[in-house]
């Protein structure tokens, strides 16, 4: 075989040998796309599993709701609240400074918070950082009105909870009482 056959024969075997390294690359490429979902089908499987989550979340209410016989009215938002004990005070307004006593629980009845271990709580209805869920019930209430409150997550902390005692995506139950509304 003569150099010039050998180098023929190189050239080809280095030739077929690039040819198959990028068609399998290809071929590989073609098959991780294949197995990425699109942003429209990633945002629908996202939209299902948080469906899901609500769903499970609002039977875990249900249930509680059930062993404590509360008789809850429910809001357009999911929130859920019984006036227990009415007063005969003001209504609970917008941009009012509210003084409240709370105590906050978990689902499963763990206290997180209270006002006897931290104090009364004060802040202006719709404007200060407070569950939004919160803002909403005591535009139910009026001053001296006790309740129980639950809140779904997407009212209370939601997804990342307080980054201290409430857990991501935890329901809270409150029970409260409206002290003063100015």
């Amino acid at each position: 075989m003569s150099i010039y056959q050998k180098e023929i024969n190189f050239f080809s075997t280095f030739l077929i040998a690039a040819i198959l390294t990028l068609f399998m690359a290809c071929s590989s490429n073609d098959a991780r796309n294949k197995t990425q979902p699109s942003d429209q089908e990633l945002k629908e499987k996202l939209m299902e599993a948080n469906k899901n989550r609500v769903e499970v979340e609002k039977n875990k209410i249900d249930t509680t709701t059930l062993q404590l016989g509360w008789d809850l009215i429910e809001t357009g938002t999911g929130l859920r609240y019984e006036v227990y004990d009415t007063q005969n005070g003001d209504s609970v307004r917008e941009n009012q400074v509210i003084e409240l006593n709370y105590v906050i629980t978990l689902l499963n009845g763990d206290t997180v918070y209270s006002s006897e271990e931290s104090g009364s709580q004060s802040f202006k209805v719709g404007m200060d950082n407070v569950e939004s869920g919160i803002h909403e019930v005591v535009t139910y209430l009026r001053v001296g009105d006790k309740a129980h409150v639950i809140l779904p997550a997407h009212l209370a902390h939601g997804f990342m909870g307080d980054a201290q005692k409430i857990p991501s995506n935890a329901t809270l139950v409150y029970d409260l009482e409206i002290l003063s509304a100015q």
